[in-house]
C-alpha cells in the first residue's frame, strides 16, 4: 500500500482538460455537425442579403425624417391625404370650426359656403353646402364629400366682403371612424387686406387666397400630426432593421435576416422602396444554407 502511494506521489501532475476535443462534433441521429463560434463562416450571400437590407433601413429612415417635415419634405401630407380621398365614400367628411374677425373677436352670422374647387372640377361652380356661424363664430357641415374644395366665407353685412381659401376636407380612416372630421380655426382678411383688393378690383373686397395655396392647401391640423406620427415610427423602425441587418451581416443568420426585411418592410421607404428591397431579401434568404448554431 505504501509502495503505490510514492509511485503516485512521485508522479507528474497532469494537467486540467481545457475545451473540447478536437474530434468531429456530429450528431449520430441527424448526421448534422455542430459548428463553434469560432469555425462559423458566414457566406458572401448572406453578407449581401444584410448589406441589401441595411441599404433599405436607410432608405426607411430617410423616408420617416421626410415625413417629420411636412412643408419640405418629397412626400407630402397634402399628397397623402389627397390619395386617401379619392378612393374614399362620398358624404363621408365633415368640416367644423371658429371663425374670427382680424381682431380676435368672433365672426358671428357669417356665410360658410363649400364649393367644388374649378382646378379638380370641370364645373367653375359647384356648390356643395352651406351655413352660418354662431355666436361664438363656430359653423358645421356635415355629409361632405373627401377632397380638394374652395372654402368661402362671406361678411354678414356685406356679400362682396369675404375671403376664399383652398381646403383638403380630411376622408375617413378605415380603421379606425366612418367620417373624416377638419377642423379649423381662422381669421378673417384685415380692413386693409379688404381695402387692398378694393383698390387693385373696384367693385369688390373679397381676399382670394387660392392662388398662394396650390401647393399648400388648408389642411386639419390632426392630419398634418398623424403625418409626422408615421414618420417617426419609420424611423424607429429603421433603426431596428438596421441594427438586425448588422447583425446578420456579422453572423450570417437567416431568422436575423428575415426579422430585419420584415421590419424593413414597413419603413416603406421613398417610393416603397423599401418594401421592394425586404421582399426580394427576404426570398433569397430562403435559398440560404441551413446551419445548426
Amino acid at each position: 500500500m505504501s509502495e503505490n502511494n510514492h509511485d503516485m506521489e512521485n508522479e507528474p501532475p497532469q494537467e486540467p482538460i481545457i475545451g473540447l476535443p478536437e474530434e468531429d462534433l456530429t450528431f449520430t441521429s441527424s448526421g448534422k455537425k455542430l459548428f463553434l463560434p469560432s469555425d462559423q463562416k458566414v457566406s458572401s450571400s448572406a453578407k449581401i442579403l444584410a448589406a441589401l437590407l441595411f441599404i433599405s433601413a436607410i432608405s426607411g429612415f430617410a423616408n420617416g425624417i421626410d415625413y417629420t417635415q411636412p412643408e419640405k419634405g418629397i412626400v407630402r401630407p397634402h399628397e397623402w391625404v389627397w390619395s386617401m380621398g379619392m378612393s374614399a365614400p362620398n358624404g363621408t367628411a365633415t368640416l367644423s370650426g371658429i371663425i374670427t374677425l382680424a381682431d380676435g373677436t368672433p365672426a358671428v352670422n357669417h356665410t360658410v359656403v363649400v364649393v367644388m374647387d374649378p382646378s379638380t372640377s370641370s364645373a367653375q361652380y359647384s356648390w356643395l353646402a352651406e351655413t352660418s356661424t354662431d355666436s361664438k363664430g363656430y359653423f358645421i357641415l356635415e355629409n361632405l364629400d373627401p377632397g380638394m374644395v374652395s372654402f368661402e366665407v362671406n361678411a354678414s353685412d356685406n356679400v362682396t366682403k369675404g375671403m376664399q381659401h383652398r381646403l383638403l376636407l380630411t376622408p375617413p380612416s378605415a380603421m379606425f371612424e366612418p367620417i373624416g372630421f377638419t377642423y379649423l380655426e381662422i381669421a378673417m382678411p384685415s380692413e386693409e387686406e379688404h381695402l387692398a383688393v378694393w383698390e387693385k378690383s373696384g367693385s369688390s373686397y373679397w381676399v382670394d387666397y387660392s392662388e398662394e395655396e396650390m401647393d399648400f392647401p388648408l389642411l386639419d391640423p390632426g392630419a398634418i400630426g398623424t403625418y409626422v406620427m408615421m414618420g417617426f415610427m419609420f424611423i424607429g423602425l429603421a433603426v431596428l432593421a438596421g441594427f438586425f441587418a448588422i447583425l446578420a451581416f456579422r453572423s450570417g443568420s437567416v431568422g436575423q435576416i428575415r426579422i430585419s426585411a420584415a421590419l424593413s418592410f414597413f419603413t416603406v421607404g421613398f417610393y416603397y422602396s423599401a418594401c421592394c428591397f425586404a421582399l426580394l431579401a427576404l426570398a433569397l434568404s430562403f435559398a440560404l444554407p441551413k446551419r445548426i448554431t
